[in-house]
């Protein structure tokens, strides 16, 4: 290291900024508690400067920041759920804007991975249906699970019977239709639904028995 004498006035005042920040780094390890209880004072009395220095540095560090938070989850995995938890109940209507504002900018990922759980949860998207139905027309849907059950053991078979015709059809080709509509006050209950072919479920739509029973040839008996 030159001698003091030797420096130019630049090389002093940077010797001298140099020496002056390994002084305060040694202040701060000697006094670690009155430095938390300052910063902590300070940030409390300026939220919003302490708001847009972490954006600075959240911008600036991005990568190191994304790495330090997933060594942090993964030391930490009870603490992080807890947290999330938390945040999640105290952010609701942020939350639901931030995934409404996701799916607006990602439509087509959104539709791709609708598809591809519908496709693997053909059961759940049955009582989903059923339940939505019978919310829609003010009904209970007290037998949702079991009626998506019940389907699931119809709709594999090479043959099933329309209730309505009688007439056999592909199990997948067919409809779980209601007998007495969700529209006209019935419910969305294993005893109020049955199997019915495609030309039926589309011709009875939310007719009341009377009304389909005078277009069978051979009516339903009620």
């Amino acid at each position: 290291m030159k001698p003091y004498s030797e420096l130019t006035a630049l090389e002093r005042a940077e010797r001298k900024r140099l020496q002056k920040l390994a002084a305060s780094k040694r202040w701060k390890q000697r006094n670690r508690e009155k430095v938390r209880l300052a910063k902590a004072a300070w940030e409390k009395a300026n939220p919003d400067k302490k708001a847009a220095m972490d954006a600075r540095y959240r911008a600036k560090h991005a990568e190191r920041k994304r790495l330090k938070d997933a060594a942090w989850r993964a030391a930490n995995r009870e603490r992080a759920l807890a947290n999330g938890s938390r945040w999640r109940a105290a952010n609701k209507d942020k939350m639901r804007a931030n995934s409404q504002a996701w799916a607006d900018a990602n439509r087509e990922r959104v539709r791709k991975q609708k598809k591809k759980w519908i496709s693997k949860n053909p059961q759940q998207v049955s009582v989903d249906n059923g339940r939505r139905r019978a919310r829609k027309s003010h009904t209970t849907a007290e037998d949702a699970v079991l009626i998506a059950s019940w389907e699931k053991k119809w709709r594999p078979l090479i043959e099933v019977r329309c209730y309505w015709c009688c007439g056999l059809f592909l199990g997948s080709e067919c409809h779980t239709d209601h007998i007495h509509p969700l529209a006209k006050g019935g419910t969305h209950s294993i005893g109020n639904v049955c199997i019915s072919c495609q030309p039926c479920n589309s011709r009875k739509l939310a007719k009341t028995l009377d009304k389909w029973n005078r277009l069978l040839v051979s009516p339903v008996l009620f």
